[in-house]
């Protein structure tokens, strides 16, 4: 209970950091919905014939910090079973708060904040969590809207109809999953990093394996995105997949190890029926691997 007391600081650090980069992931993916937009004309004048590798690249990067924090925790039993031990370690300062030099509101709070430490860190789904934000859904006006709704407000309109006439401005932008041409900006990028990466496994390897993994990061999320408007790519799938003859796992740091198979099924299940390595045959190609 004492190591994880002095281990809350830190704790709330890494979950102040994993929601920034969600909030940054949101934002980025919902401006490139902006810009990669057949009915805009910035789209059809400029960003059409530009590709956003680097940055496509970094948003890949990412989300494998994600991944790795997730396996991190993940594997780590002495944390879980501490955690478990503090928090019933807090059921019993409940009872008797004043023993404890607590007052109940403040255990609330404090109940609040461990509360909100287990959803986001130690759930293991940061990843997860991630990729299932409702991309493109605003919380408040955009801000190159801004100028119009303050027109509108002081028109003694009501908050309710500026929002609606705003909502109604971005309706095209703000369906994520609609975007056609992001869809394909996406899935050009990740076709590209995916015939780099079988080149060079032919031949030499100059990138870093970690690239593997940020590869496979950015596909789960444009596979999240997606899913519902376009259908799943299975020559795509299975020519990734096949990856793990050569690449079935990737060590990220530390005891952190990265299992190619384990990540594709958990969050970009196969809607067909045979895949190569089956997975039946997994488990032996990793012991013949090692």
């Amino acid at each position: 209970e004492m190591q994880i007391a002095r281990f809350l600081p830190f704790l709330q650090e890494v979950c102040n950091f994993v929601l920034r980069i969600n909030a940054v992931i949101k934002n980025t993916v919902e401006q490139l919905a902006y810009l990669y937009h057949p009915k805009q004309k910035l789209y059809i004048s400029t960003y059409k014939n530009v590709s956003m590798d680097y940055l496509l690249d970094r948003l890949s990067q990412t989300l494998t910090i994600l991944v790795t924090l997730d396996i991190i925790v993940r594997e780590n039993e002495e944390l879980k079973d501490a955690w478990e031990n503090y928090k019933k370690m807090i059921g019993y300062m409940r009872t008797t708060p004043d023993s404890m030099g607590f007052q109940p509101d403040e255990l609330n709070d404090f109940q609040h904040q461990i509360m909100q430490l287990e959803v986001t860190i130690l759930t293991s789904k940061m990843y997860s969590n991630c990729i299932h934000q409702k991309f493109g859904v605003f919380s408040k006006v955009p801000s190159h809207l801004s100028n119009q709704y303050d027109q509108i407000l002081k028109q003694n309109q009501v908050k309710e109809e500026a929002i609606k006439m705003s909502k109604a401005m971005i309706q095209q932008m703000r369906v994520v999953s609609a975007n056609r041409a992001l869809f394909e900006e996406i899935d050009r990028y990740l076709k590209y990093i995916q015939r780099r990466l079988k080149s060079e496994l032919k031949g030499k390897e100059i990138h870093h394996r970690h690239c593997v993994v940020d590869l496979f990061s950015l596909y789960g999320l444009a596979n999240k995105i997606f899913t519902h408007s376009a259908a799943q790519d299975k020559s795509f799938y299975k020519s990734v997949w096949s990856v793990q003859h050569d690449i079935p796992l990737v060590h990220l740091t530390g005891r952190a190890v990265w299992y190619l198979a384990d990540f594709m099924r958990e969050h970009i299940p196969y809607s067909g029926k045979t895949l190569d390595p089956p997975y039946h045959k997994i488990d032996s190609s990793r012991r013949l691997y090692l």
